[in-house]
């Protein structure tokens, strides 16, 4: 019908970890179950992550790349940081991701969407949807207070309290009890001055549980908005389908792999 909105093309980057690949990817299928068309760009390992069940396949794809396992070192399948339990590999993992860009960006840059939803720890897509001229949203997972708190305690001087008040705050009764570490701050500050700068935020949470001061305070701190699409795990209607998501479907993949290099 003239005048009806055409479905838009989307792709989704979730990070390569469970507790930031499920709920995104969860969002994912809510836009479509709304008749967008979606595509998660990720690696083989973490598509079989996500559930195998997806009753919204016709606008759902899933495009992935090659893990880079040789030139980050790590062994064949092992492509989520919830298969790996030290901090070496767990870098190991965030260096993939870096070897991982290239690969994607020409990906999108062939064919490039209405809209690219990222995680925040992929700063780099903001080059990229720059470049293409299309509009940018991040995700992170946490919820907006805690957004909130991290852009008010990022004004303050690095230094050590035993615990102090969160000032301008829209409660000025919020205490933390201890400064962030500074290597914690020097890690995050930066991603989040580039979440800062995209079109929007997607929060995986309700409103009325994060406090509509705190939409208020973000949109004022930030001059941007942020939407919120949460719980995304209610788009998986039975408690199956949420079970078989996340760490039961990382330990079978260990399964897997273990009985293959037996």
């Amino acid at each position: 019908m003239e005048g009806e909105e055409k479905p838009l093309k989307l792709y989704f980057i979730p990070y390569l970890a469970s507790g930031h690949m499920i709920p995104l990817c969860d969002i994912a299928r809510l836009f479509a179950s709304r008749g967008h068309h979606v595509t998660v760009i990720t690696t083989p390992f973490n598509a079989k992550v996500l559930h195998k069940s997806n009753p919204y396949q016709q606008h759902f794809h899933i495009h992935t790349f090659p893990f880079p396992s040789q030139e980050v070192g790590l062994p064949d399948g092992i492509e989520n940081l919830s298969a790996v339990s030290d901090l070496d590999n767990s870098y190991k993992v965030y260096q993939a991701t870096v070897v991982l860009r290239s690969s994607i960006e020409t990906f999108v840059e062939k064919d490039p969407p209405d809209c690219i939803v990222a995680d925040f720890l992929y700063p780099w897509v903001d080059d990229l949807a720059n470049k293409l001229r299309i509009p940018r949203l991040s995700f992170n997972g946490f919820s907006l207070f805690t957004i909130c708190a991290m852009e008010a305690v990022k004004k303050l001087p690095i230094a050590s309290y035993d615990s102090f008040t969160i000032p301008d705050f829209p409660h000025d009764d919020i205490t933390i009890n201890a400064s962030p570490p500074e290597y914690a701050r020097g890690f995050l500050e930066p991603l989040l001055e580039v979440l800062m700068k995209s079109d929007g935020l997607i929060v995986n949470n309700f409103a009325e549980l994060d406090g509509e001061e705190y939409i208020e305070y973000y949109h004022k701190a930030t001059g941007r908005r942020a939407w919120h699409l949460g719980p995304a795990c209610l788009i998986r209607t039975t408690a199956q389908e949420k079970a078989e998501r996340g760490q039961q479907s990382v330990a079978r993949a260990k399964k897997e792999l273990i009985m293959r290099n037996y």
